[in-house]
Parts: C-alpha cells; structure tokens; sequence
C-alpha cells in the first residue's frame, strides 16, 4: 500500500507534463497546404436509356435484354484515371415486387470493345463502381449497359410506394 503512495503521485506528474507537451502541440503547429486543380468537370454523363421490362402480370421469372443506360464523354483535357459509379435509387420500391433482380452491368467504349470488368448491381448491392484507366488505347465515349441478369416478381401489380421500374444514377469522379 506504501508503494502506490509513493508512485502514484509521480505517474500523475509524468502524465501532467506528457499531456501538456501534446496539447501545447495541438495549439500551436501549423501547415500550409496548397491545392491547385482544373476546376469544372472531367467528363459528361447522360442518360440514354431505360430497360424495357416485359408486361409483369402474374408472378414471372426471366432474363434481362442489354440495355444501354448512360453514355460518358471524357472532356478532352482530362488524362486522368475515372470511378464510375452505379446507383440503384428506388431499391426499397422494387424489393417489394421482386424477389431477386440481379443486372450484370458493364462499360464499353466508342468502338464497342468492352472496358473493365463486369459488376452485378442487386437490390441488396445498389451502388457498383468501376476503375477505369484512362487512356490506354480506348475510344471515348463511354457506355454503361446492362448486358444480362435476371429477375423474379413476387406478385403482379405493384402497389403504392412499390415499382416494378428501376431507376438508376450514374457519377463519373477522378480516381
């Protein structure tokens, strides 16, 4: 019981001095950073489609058509590396009228060569992104498709707040 009397009162000084030392840190250092960028954007995203789903009556079950959904334009000055990203923004509606909806989404180039690797955009996976080198040999612009996939409907008729339709958002951002 000595020995904690005797230690304790050092270790509170040394945690004093140690905690002064950070904090008067804190306070006091400073960094200057310059950022300097292009400003505006690095490439156009346009929608310029929309799967076309067959009639739901009924409960069905089937494949999806390849559908191209947006097109993207690099800007000419741009050289850099892309994130495309893929939202699925009504996932809540549709998972009220399918029981699985899996679209195999990917991203080819003005000469129809395919670029990158394929990703599959689910209603428990509503965002897909994929990283594209810019650059390296491929023809701009750029298509987002929906080369396939499949889907089941659990009832024929959505209800309100419900939706059969998909509806999808689509960002290009520097990497």
């Amino acid at each position: 019981m000595k020995k904690w009397k005797i230690w304790s009162p050092i270790v509170l000084v040394i945690m004093a001095i140690a905690g002064g030392s950070f904090a008067y840190t804190y306070l006091t250092a400073t960094q200057q950073i310059s950022v300097s960028g292009a400003g505006g954007d690095i490439a156009t995203v346009e929608a310029v489609g929309s799967p076309s789903w067959p009639n739901m009556v009924g409960k069905k079950a089937g494949t999806l058509p390849t559908t191209t959904l947006f097109r993207i334009d690099p800007l000419d000055g741009y050289t850099g590396n892309f994130l495309i990203s893929v939202y699925l923004t009504n996932a809540g509606e549709l998972a009220y009228c399918y029981q699985h909806l899996n679209m195999k989404m990917e991203i080819f180039d003005g000469s129809d060569a395919k670029v990158g690797r394929t990703e599959v955009l689910t209603l428990k996976n509503a965002v897909i992104t994929f990283e594209m080198g810019y650059g390296t040999g491929w023809v701009k612009p750029y298509y987002v498709r929906i080369t396939g996939g499949s889907y089941n409907t659990l009832k024929g008729t959505a209800g309100s707040g419900e939706s059969f339709a998909p509806a999808f958002y689509c960002e290009a951002s520097q990497r």
